[in-house]
């Protein structure tokens, strides 16, 4: 559920108003998009975190080895 939005200027007049229903219609057409964008991030943080125990591991088998 959302809410009607009032978008106003700096005095204080109402610049745009964002209905319920104008919210919700936005929503459902971008949900789609957010959706593959977090695949898309959570698979390059799982690289980026495979990489750094991988360097961190390499630094303390190197460490050990002196």
């Amino acid at each position: 559920m959302f809410y009607k939005v009032q978008i106003l200027n700096a005095k204080g007049k109402l610049k745009k108003l964002l209905t319920s229903e104008m919210l919700s219609k936005r929503h459902w057409e971008l949900f789609p998009d957010n959706i593959k964008r977090q695949k898309k991030k959570k698979t390059k943080n799982k690289i980026k975190i495979a990489l750094t125990l991988l360097r961190r591991g390499a630094l303390f088998n190197r460490q050990g080895e002196t």
